[in-house]
């Protein structure tokens, strides 16, 4: 500064001292000092480096093993993502995708929120905000993912002939978010990303770059931030919030076990409400992971009433759906007519 009058740095970004979890600082003598090769031995250096990650740098932060329990969940949680999407991508290879025209809309509104992630994500680091950064991809990997959207896959994935539109859609969909992902969780979990990134290459895709840090930080096309997709969806999964949660209460009573066995009528005196379930119909027995869905409208209904009972017709023992056709394939009488067909 007073030799060339200007700061010999761009950016300058303080934190606060590191205690310990009654908010003491550490000293030998107290006995309460926490080194960081101790955690590391523990639990990992990908822990240590989220816990920083996830710390209100603009205050004292406070460590601990009681502290560090909530970035080692975390931890586990992305990285079983990320193995369950190479898992489900071993067949698939950058060429077999598909284009976004022809992709199918539950797959397009999960481009979408990795879109907005992505957007939002890249906003966080560029102004140092590391926690909300990892913590908008944390969410990404647990609630729409791994709680939702990985779940209503797994019939498309398991069932369906392996060249399918149906399967190459999901797979396409899973390759952008698994690349994508790698690339938001490198300057946190680089170890982690790199490991993902290495097996990508050498099982999936090995025309990608040589190493996740020598890739540019992911953008997609403008088209994928469909804003009327996502208004339907939303509204779609502020209803599932309702349904799962009586399917819930008759697996309690013993009415259904798992959710394939239900049979939902959603029973409406709304006549919007009607149109919009009427139409969106098709795509309620994948997001609801249940046989099948149906629609009735009735005065005597509240807005938006749920009726779980047990599917009828059998358990296909091949996709596990109940349904009424089985047997009706000479040539697979022991499944179903959607199974026989991908057989």
């Amino acid at each position: 500064m007073a030799l060339n009058g200007h700061p010999p740095y761009k950016t300058v970004l303080t934190h606060g001292f590191v205690l310990d979890d009654h908010g003491r600082a550490m000293h030998k003598s107290m006995g309460n000092v926490v080194a960081p090769q101790e955690v590391i031995t523990k639990y990992g250096a990908e822990v240590l480096r989220l816990w920083v990650a996830l710390s209100d740098y603009s205050e004292d932060i406070r460590i601990s093993d009681k502290l560090l329990s909530g970035p080692v969940d975390t931890y586990r949680k992305i990285r079983n993502t990320l193995r369950y999407l190479l898992g489900n991508l071993n067949d698939f290879r950058p060429e077999n995708r598909l284009e976004d025209s022809r992709l199918l809309e539950i797959d397009r509104y999960m481009l979408m929120r990795l879109a907005e992630v992505t957007a939002k994500v890249r906003g966080h680091y560029d102004a140092f905000e590391y926690r909300q950064a990892i913590r908008a991809v944390a969410d990404l990997c647990i609630l729409d993912l791994s709680a939702f959207y990985l779940d209503a896959l797994k019939d498309r994935l398991y069932t369906y002939s392996a060249g399918s539109t149906e399967r190459r859609s999901a797979q396409t969909a899973l390759y952008d978010i698994l690349t994508a992902v790698l690339k938001m969780i490198s300057p946190v979990l680089s170890f982690t990303a790199e490991e993902g990134w290495q097996t990508l290459r050498a099982e999936i895709a090995p025309g990608l770059e040589e190493s996740v840090f020598l890739t540019d930080y992911p953008e997609f096309p403008a088209a994928r931030l469909d804003g009327e997709l996502g208004k339907k969806w939303a509204r779609m999964m502020g209803l599932r919030e309702t349904v799962t949660k009586a399917i819930e209460e008759r697996r309690r009573e013993g009415v259904v076990g798992s959710s394939l066995e239900a049979r939902i009528t959603f029973r409406t005196s709304a006549a919007d409400l009607e149109k919009f379930l009427s139409g969106t119909l098709p795509l309620w027995p994948q997001v609801l992971i249940v046989s099948s869905c149906a629609v009735e409208s009735d005065p005597g209904a509240g807005e938006f009433d749920v009726k779980v009972e047990h599917a009828d017709g059998a358990k296909c023992p091949r996709c596990w759906q109940w349904k009424k056709d089985i047997g009706s394939h000479p040539e697979h009488a022991g499944v179903c007519g959607r199974c026989a067909e991908a057989l």
